[in-house]
């Protein structure tokens, strides 16, 4: 039996996303990246913006704020090439920017391969706290270059394997049995239908999705489980496309 899926919670701050000023694209990325590492996300929350994150994640660990010298380094490095490039006036460090630089005591930074302001992660108890910037290209760029590794130590061997098989027909009832009897067969994999809306053209797209302890162990029982739902639509009659 495949061990339980390292869990995983989203926090995303602020005031705007509450608004409906700006679309939390951030949210979708980091439970994505969590998915596809064989982690599951079992909440995310939207917050507004009235504690500083890095200061509610020091008050819950119990420690003070203060300079760590490799996030003080990446931040300096940033804004002398931004300088260099004449995007900013000048390198200097001032307060505002130095602010980037100060972490949990015990945190460790990642780097920002987009914009000024380091990841930070913090171990607390048993629990891991990651604090990303809220700009989506520098959070998305974070999650495919240097946070990936430590979402990967994080979250263990696991993987986590989907598919998608297209039937044709435009009526999801028609498919509702085949994907119930699917399921039943496989309660480990999700089987999920997705219709859009009704229409001649409209065809059904059922995406089975599975964890394993590998991915050679995610990709056998999601190809099985292809398998009985491929036969269980043949058995009324349903045809499959790519």
């Amino acid at each position: 039996m495949t061990a339980a899926a390292p869990a995983a919670e989203i926090l995303a701050s602020g005031s705007e996303l509450l608004a409906g000023e700006v679309q939390d694209t951030n949210t979708r990325c980091l439970a994505r990246a969590v998915t596809g590492l064989g982690g599951v996300v079992t909440r995310a929350l939207v917050l507004p913006a009235d504690a500083p994150a890095l200061e509610a994640a020091a008050a819950a660990a119990g420690v003070p704020l203060e300079e760590h010298p490799a996030a003080r380094e990446m931040v300096a490095a940033r804004y002398a090439d931004l300088a260099a490039r004449g995007w900013v006036a000048d390198a200097a460090l001032g307060p505002e920017r130095l602010k980037m630089a100060r972490l949990p005591r015990g945190a460790r930074p990642v780097p920002n391969p987009v914009g000024a302001a380091p990841g930070v992660v913090l171990e607390c108890g048993t629990t891991t706290v990651i604090a990303l910037p809220g700009v989506p290209a520098e959070l998305e760029a974070m999650v495919e270059g240097p946070l990936r590794p430590v979402l990967s130590s994080i979250l263990g061997p696991a993987a986590y394997c989907e598919d998608a098989v297209v039937v044709l027909t435009g009526d999801e009832s028609a498919v509702a049995p085949a994907v119930a009897e699917a399921a039943g067969a496989f309660p480990s994999v999700r089987v999920k239908s997705r219709a859009r809306r009704f229409g001649p053209d409209v065809r059904i797209t059922v995406t089975p999705s599975a964890r394993g302890a590998s991915e050679p162990e995610a990709r056998d029982i999601l190809a099985r489980c292809r398998g009985a739902f491929l036969a269980a639509c043949a058995s009324r009659g349903l045809r499959a496309g790519a």
